[in-house]
């Protein structure tokens, strides 16, 4: 379906001793996703997507998600993070779905989507050439979202490892 996203800034980062040369993108989803894309000038040509934790809500630009982003950059991946729609420091846990079901749906499915589908379409325009693979990692509720795009999404990611995902989200809240 449609959908419109909006690019907030673009940075040609440069190479450090830990980290090549790259192009920072930082964009966001209607109506609260927030995504970062690192693309690498020394590409290889696949796209990687790193899964959140918990409630998610950390901002692309956090320094936990930029480690974990910035390691898959040094080896040539395109890489991709969201917030899944919500700012954990403006609403901590699950404070974010109370009566919001918009919410609730881009942490249940739609941010991981819709980022993966922004993140493909920014990478073959800026590469000039579609990917070749795309692989989602992710543990806990990132392996909960590789569960949920393998299932909803079978075309989104190539390859999925999909760690200690949390299968039964009401359950475990229970317990």
């Amino acid at each position: 379906g449609a959908y419109s996203y909006t690019l907030i800034s673009t940075t040609l980062v440069a190479a450090t001793a830990d980290t090549p040369e790259h192009c920072r993108v930082y964009g966001a989803i209607r109506p609260e996703i927030r995504f970062g894309l690192h693309l690498p000038t020394a590409w290889n040509g696949r796209f990687y997507m790193q899964g959140n934790g918990g409630y998610a809500g950390n901002s692309p630009s956090d320094d936990r998600t930029l480690h974990t982003a910035m390691r898959a950059v040094r080896h040539g991946f395109a890489v991709a993070t969201t917030d899944t729609g919500h700012d954990s420091r403006v609403e901590p846990l699950a404070t974010f779905a109370r009566n919001n079901l918009a919410k609730e749906i881009d942490y249940g499915f739609r941010a991981v989507h819709l980022t993966a589908r922004t993140a493909k379409s920014l990478i073959a325009t800026y590469y000039d050439h579609p990917l070749s693979y795309s692989y989602w990692d992710g543990c806990s509720t990132g392996g909960r979202q590789g569960l949920m795009s393998a299932q909803r999404f079978p075309a989104d990611f190539d390859g999925i490892v999909a760690g200690a995902p949390v299968l039964n989200l009401t359950a475990t809240h229970m317990a």
